[in-house]
């Protein structure tokens, strides 16, 4: 599922290579950094007790996986 083109990350998030915490960190946005969701839903985690997908996303020409729990619009 697509949403609107950009979100707000709610605090500084890793961008990461593959849907996963074990992923390759590609780049690091900081706190209230727009990005452009291209994908929710991809992947299913559990991070620090929290239940929620992996978002692809581009932020500042990197594409890359993002925990969803942490992007609001």
């Amino acid at each position: 599922m697509v949403l609107t083109p950009e979100e707000m990350l709610v605090t500084g998030r890793s961008i990461r290579d593959q849907p996963n915490k074990n992923g390759n960190l590609l780049i690091t946005a900081p706190y209230q950094a727009k990005l452009t969701v291209l994908e929710t839903d991809v992947e299913h985690d559990y991070i620090n007790g929290k239940s929620g997908y992996w978002y692809k996303v581009e932020y500042q020409g990197t594409t890359g996986f993002s925990f969803g729990n942490y992007i609001e619009k």
